[in-house]
This record gives C-alpha cells, sequence and structure tokens, in this order.
C-alpha cells in the first residue's frame, strides 16, 4: 500500500513510548558503528527528548502518530500555547526507509489544523533548524532565535499546497 496515514483511533501511550525507545536504541548502535551522523544523532536526542515527556506523565493537546504499512513511523507531540499551537517534538524512524516523509506529512497535517483554526504554529528548532528552516512557510521568530514560526495568512493554504505538490512530484519520478 505504501500510503502514509495518520493514526487516528486512540493509541496508548506505552504503544508510542515503545516504538520511541525502539528508535533510540537503533539510533545509539548506529552512532557507535559509524560515528556521528548529524541526522541521527539529532532525532536520538528528540527521541530522547519525547520519550522522558511521555514519561513524566506530562499533559500534552496533541499526539499525533505517521503509519506507513501499520508501522508507526512518526511521531509529533504538540500543545496549546495560548492561541498557538507548538510543536514540542517531532521525529521519524530515521533509519526505516519506510518512514521517508513521515515527519514532514505530520507537520502537514499540523499545518492544515492551523489553517482551519486560524491558529499560528511554533516549533522550536533545537537539533533541528535544517527541517524547519524555509520548510512549509516556517520563518525564524525574530524574538527568539530557536523557534521558528508559522503564521496563517493568505499564502497559507498555497504554502502547504506547494509541499504536497512536491510530494506528489517525487511519487510520480519513483514510479
Amino acid at each position: 500500500m505504501n500510503e502514509i496515514n495518520l493514526l487516528k483511533q486512540n493509541i496508548e501511550s506505552q504503544t508510542i513510548q515503545a516504538a520511541l525507545a525502539s528508535w533510540k536504541s537503533k539510533f545509539e548502535k548506529r552512532m557507535k558503528k559509524s560515528g556521528e551522523s548529524s541526522m541521527v544523532q539529532a532525532a536520538c536526542s528528540i527521541a530522547s527528548q519525547s520519550l522522558e515527556s511521555l514519561r513524566s506523565n506530562e499533559k500534552h493537546g496533541y499526539l499525533w502518530v505517521a503509519q506507513k504499512d501499520d508501522e508507526i513511523c512518526a511521531v509529533l507531540i504538540g500543545d496549546d500555547k495560548g492561541t498557538n499551537l507548538i510543536i514540542r517534538f517531532l521525529v521519524a524512524d530515521v533509519l526505516n526507509p519506510k518512514a521517508k516523509g513521515t515527519g514532514t506529512f505530520l507537520a502537514n497535517k499540523m499545518l492544515e489544523f492551523a489553517i482551519e483554526n486560524q491558529r499560528t504554529v511554533c516549533t522550536i528548532a533545537e537539533n533541528a533548524d535544517k527541517f524547519w528552516k524555509n520548510k512549509m512557510g516556517f520563518k525564524p521568530n525574530p524574538k527568539n532565535s530557536i523557534e521558528y514560526i508559522y503564521e496563517p495568512g493568505e499564502s497559507s493554504s498555497s504554502s502547504v499546497e506547494n509541499v504536497k505538490e512536491k510530494e506528489r512530484g517525487k511519487k510520480k519520478k519513483r514510479h
């Protein structure tokens, strides 16, 4: 099937924790084996932080999971921050070829939700600034150098559509 899906039914926090712990272990083994890959190192750090957050029983407004072929491939943890949405953590199983594009998929779903509800999205770019920089309409926050902000406006729906169009173009090239 090879299609990415947003897991809509309830999912136990323990199931997500198990997936994150498994990814973290794979990432750590890979880093020991082949030295430091910045992408794997960043993913390992984000997986660790996500696990800590879930294990500490913090309450989060959004816990979204991308699934491909019945396998968890990416996790987004987000919250409401006043009238804004904040993406706390976004991590994908970067060592699994099936997971390619699942982080972007979840970010797009959050943007679609923000556009529908006329809400701003911000994210902390620690360990992931390459992902957010100039991606999907996110811009650096001039007030906080580690945050990136997406503000719905006239071009909002077109920026999500542009990303979707690029993804469709990539899929066509693969076939």
